[in-house]
């Protein structure tokens, strides 16, 4: 097949190919002809003299058919060049060779410790799961919640979220409540002359060794022994431990065994024992019949507080309620005139006679019996024999409505004799 003198023939390789040509290689054009002549195709073509040889293999000599196979095989390779792209070609030995642009180096991807975000060369290492973020660094980290700053009825102090509700004034701080309050001043520990206990700020001026206690000057003293309190068979005085059995009421002590309160001179028992009053004082606790306080007679008499001294043992209890007096001793039924302590006296006011069914005395005070405040103790002498009682006034006497009346049935016949203290009616 034979095709005109001076033809050329383009062999492209594939588009792929022409692309990877773009970079810097080296391009072989074999030409019969000068640059000047040669045309600018798109793509680059292999023009040689004996191209025509080349559709005829078998009627060339043996190296021309090696050259064109060699170029040949170099173009498949190499893959076609835009004309546009080239830069002024150079001829060496009918060879042309041709500079292409810089080639950008090749990028290689670097996920090397990353699990996500880009791997440098546009591409991604991974991407997180719902809920995470993509570190810097290429690692998935949970999303943390939103944070709601809390300043509520806070005006200092965190918010919550890494900032803050304000600040506070020179002089103040910051309180745990978000509130601002003065500094208090600085203290000063004073621990001068004391070697334990507190200093006044909080802390300690030393401590004691053990057996051993700090005082209010912090001074460490001696522990004293532990004492144990002794109150057995006591009910008053001190217990042996700088305390106390018990205390003992007004106008009272508390006896030596401790056994019972002793009113002090002057006072008695009342009588349910739980006070003391005094002789010649108002009768609380105390009744006309009397009690015992040991071997005194105790009772009142006019609205005043009397003792009478029965002797050793001599004074008797005869009820539950403490009711007691001097034993009846030599009086009899008819009784004596005595002074209220029984006392002897010219004008007695108190009539003592026996009851004898209880073997006591009963004291009669003649100004409450007969109603009269010049009521007396006095005696009444006639042939019949002596009788005593108490007496209105002087020839006077409660009769049987226990109204005064005359003590004679003739007023004038009746005589008194001051110094024996006696009546008579005309005898």
């Amino acid at each position: 097949m034979e095709h005109p003198v001076g033809a050329r023939w383009a062999l492209s390789a594939p588009t792929s190919a022409r692309r990877a040509a773009s970079s810097e290689r080296d391009v072989l054009i074999l030409d019969d002809q000068s640059r000047a002549e040669t045309p600018r195709p798109r793509w680059l073509a292999l023009t040689t003299p004996g191209m025509r040889a080349a559709l005829r293999p078998h009627m060339l000599p043996l190296h021309h058919f090696l050259r064109v196979t060699l170029i040949t095989a170099l173009v498949a390779a190499c893959g076609p060049v835009d004309v546009d792209d080239q830069v002024a070609p150079q001829v060496d030995g009918g060879l042309v060779r041709r500079d292409a642009g810089t080639v950008p180096p090749v990028c290689t991807p670097s996920c090397s410790g990353r699990s996500c975000g880009p791997d440098g060369c546009g591409g991604g290492c991974g991407s997180c799961q719902t809920g995470q973020t993509c570190s810097l660094d290429g690692r998935c980290a949970t999303v943390p919640p939103v944070c709601t700053p809390s300043c509520s009825g806070r005006s200092c102090g965190p918010d919550g979220c890494g900032g803050g509700c304000g600040s506070c004034q020179t002089g103040q701080t910051c309180s745990l409540d978000g509130r601002c309050a003065t500094v208090p001043p600085v203290c000063t520990p004073s621990c001068s002359g004391r070697s334990c206990g507190p200093d006044g700020c909080g802390g300690s001026c030393g401590s004691c060794q053990t057996g051993q206690t700090c005082s209010l000057d912090g001074r460490c003293t001696t522990v004293p022994p532990v004492c144990t309190p002794s109150c057995s068979g006591r009910s008053c005085g001190p217990d042996g431990c700088g305390g106390s059995c018990g205390s003992c009421p007004a106008r009272s002590t508390c006896s030596p065994s401790g056994t019972a309160c002793e009113c002090t001179a002057g006072s008695v028992p009342n009588q349910q024992g739980t006070a003391c009053v005094a002789v010649g004082g108002a009768c609380t606790g105390v009744s006309r019949y009397g009690h015992c306080a040991g071997d005194t007679w105790v009772r009142c008499d006019g609205g005043r507080v009397v003792t009478l001294a029965c002797g050793s043992g001599l004074c008797r209890t005869v009820d539950a309620q403490g009711t007691g007096a001097c034993e009846c001793g030599g009086i009899g039924e008819d009784g004596v005139c005595a002074a209220p302590d029984g006392s002897s006296s010219l004008t007695p006011k108190t009539h003592f006679t026996c009851a004898s069914i209880l073997g006591i005395l009963v004291a009669d005070n003649c100004a409450e019996s007969t109603g009269s405040s010049a009521g007396f103790c006095s005696s009444l002498v006639t042939a019949f024999g002596t009788s005593t009682g108490c007496f209105c006034s002087q020839c006077s006497a409660p009769g049987s409505n226990n109204q005064c009346a005359p003590l004679c049935s003739r007023p004038s016949d009746c005589r008194y004799y001051a110094s024996g203290n006696f009546h008579t009616c005309g005898f």
